[in-house]
């Protein structure tokens, strides 16, 4: 009893010796299970190193500045922001008629201001019969198209209304009314104003050409 208690003894140290060296080897590392019988070593991984030479040192890789491409997305125009635009263009242009002469400046600023009242009030009259509660809202709002192309129409015949007149002022003084009026109807995104403006420039194109 006494020899096989002896026996157990030493089989448990040198058991537990030889789990102390494979656990202190640095060869190994532990990936324990939940028994000791269970007890798997694996080989310990090995780092890798990384071996520059002298010349690698020197190589500077240049990177590129970021390219930043700015999108500029035009805004919806409404009908306010047309009527705005229509009675900002032709105050302009009776201002630079009045510079050049002030008489017939004040008969071409009367015409203009006719034009901006009729402006006006096509909007307005749009404005008040749209109902924000009630159930045909969307449809009427769908409106504002029709609205928009009445005052595209009125922004490009305003160069028109004021032609007999315009002619009476020096040529530099017609370019500048001209270069003005173009600008809004090209500022304009009614369909009328797009279709007018492209008119415009085909004319344009056809007289280039020709004197060519």
């Amino acid at each position: 009893m006494i020899r096989t208690k002896i026996i157990s003894t030493w089989t448990i140290l040198l058991v537990c010796g030889a789990q102390a060296g494979i656990l202190e080897s640095p060869n190994y590392y532990h990936d324990y299970a939940p028994t000791f019988h269970h007890y798997h070593p694996q080989p310990r991984p090995q780092p890798h190193y990384i071996h520059c030479t002298p010349e690698v040192h020197n190589v500077i890789e240049v990177i590129p500045p970021p390219v930043i491409v700015r999108v500029v997305e035009k805004r919806r125009q409404t009908a306010k922001d047309l009527l705005d635009l229509i009675c900002r263009a032709l105050t302009d242009m009776g201002g630079i008629a009045s510079e050049d002469n002030p008489e017939i400046g004040a008969r071409i600023i009367a015409k203009l201001n006719i034009e901006k009242d009729t402006a006006t009030l096509i909007y307005a009259e749009w404005k008040d019969g749209v109902n924000y509660r009630s159930r045909r809202f969307k449809r009427q709002a769908a409106g504002e198209d029709r609205v928009k192309n009445e005052l595209g129409d009125l922004l490009t015949k305003a160069g028109d209304v004021i032609e007999s007149d315009k002619e009476k002022l020096s040529p530099a003084a017609q370019d500048k009314i001209d270069s003005r009026h173009e600008r809004a109807v090209d500022d304009c995104q009614a369909d009328v104003c797009k279709s007018h403006a492209a008119k415009r420039n085909r004319i344009k194109e056809a007289k280039a050409a020709r004197k060519g």
